[in-house]
């Protein structure tokens, strides 16, 4: 049996010094909200997109030396913003069993982010064992087997999830940047095994830092906006529960509108992280790139999906180029930001609409921490 290895960071909520640059983010925000938001900019994706997708790392396949650098890389940035690891016994690794898989593909890594109140800062008593719990997956498929010379070889996944990692990373520099922590925990979970079956999620819902009834929410990026700012986003799983409003609500404030799977047939919602966080009954939001992009003609949007889809998703070809732009990364990115900061200053967590597949499974995870 080879482990699964799983790093984990807890972030510190602290105060610090922030560039001027004002998003769009709309009313309601405070000045702090602000200038944090202000720090998820394209400059910071496209740096740990370039990084993380890089020959150095070797396509990040699982039980590797470049897995390895990876987490390295994302242990090291959360420790820059000053995160604390978030593991079991305090330490950033938590080792999950994995049976049945190669070896180039059998150690998929996560990162987990921490409390709510941290470093004598206070959170709300009532909430702070509540959490949000964001995910991106960082692993991809490693080194072709057998290449001829002239073949790329490489698997580095850019898009496939170099640039969610990014974005989630940028996340947590904006939570890292506030002086007040939200009422609840949030948690960052960079899990890995997602290519080879949501393995590395799977075992966080089924192991997770907090009873899984305090769960309010999983947010989840793969793969990031490559090809522009957009008018749109799109949450799959669209109708699934009352974080609908949520996201609709900071959608608006950056005069966006959202809408459901464009490529329904994709099977999406049960194909990436946030599936196993819904099967153990979490509310999830999976926030996809929208296709209305801006200062493009109508179709641009779909036709750039569709080409990727077709001759670059899980190929050698899905690499870094200096053309990508990150401009509607940074959008979405900021949308996650202020989604998971509302829902951990909410009263009460979200729920799944009624009669929903997953209800069943909340109510089982909710009674399971009520007192005997």
């Amino acid at each position: 049996m080879r482990r699964l290895s799983r790093l984990l960071a807890g972030v510190l909520l602290l105060a610090s010094t922030l560039a001027a640059d004002r998003p769009s983010v709309g009313r309601g925000n405070t000045p702090e909200v602000l200038r944090a938001t202000a720090r998820i900019t394209e400059e910071v994706i496209r740096a740990h997109t370039k990084f993380l997708a890089s020959d150095l790392l070797e396509g990040r396949g699982p039980a590797t030396r470049g897995d390895s650098l990876a987490e390295t890389y994302i242990q090291s940035q959360m420790e820059a913003m000053g995160v604390k690891p978030g593991a079991p016994g305090g330490g950033w690794i938590q080792k999950v069993p994995l049976v049945g898989v190669k070896a180039s593909f059998s150690a998929p890594a996560v990162f987990r982010s921490g409390r709510g109140s941290a470093e004598g800062v206070p959170g709300d008593p009532m909430l702070s064992s509540e959490a949000v719990v964001y995910t991106a997956h960082h692993d991809h498929f490693g080194i072709k087997a057998g290449p001829r010379p002239e073949d790329d070889a490489i698997y580095n996944g850019a898009i496939d999830n170099a640039s969610g990692v990014a974005s989630i990373l940028s996340v947590a520099r904006a939570f890292a940047d506030l002086r007040r922590p939200p009422r609840r925990s949030v948690y960052f979970a960079f899990v890995a095994g997602e290519e080879q079956g949501l393995l590395g999620s799977q075992y966080f819902a089924m192991h997770p830092p907090v009873p899984v009834g305090r769960i309010a929410a999983n947010i989840n990026i793969d793969e990031a906006n490559w090809f522009g700012k957009t008018r749109d986003i799109s949450l799959i799983g669209l109708g699934k529960s009352s974080l609908d409003r949520d996201v609709i609500a900071v959608a608006k404030t950056q005069g966006r509108a959202v809408k459901p799977d464009e490529f329904p047939d994709r099977g999406r919602f049960y194909r990436s992280d946030q599936f196993n966080f819904a099967k153990a009954g979490v509310p999830a939001a999976y926030l996809k790139f929208g296709t209305d992009v801006i200062g493009k003609p109508a179709g641009y949007g779909k036709e750039q999906v569709e080409a990727y889809e077709k001759n670059t998703y899980h190929q050698p070809s899905d690499e870094y180029r200096d053309g990508l732009d990150f401009s509607g990364a940074v959008q979405d990115a900021r949308l996650a930001f202020l989604l998971g900061r509302r829902v951990a200053n909410a009263d009460a967590m979200p729920v799944w609409t009624k009669g929903d597949e997953f209800e069943a499974a909340r109510k089982k995870a909710v009674d399971a921490i009520k007192p005997r």
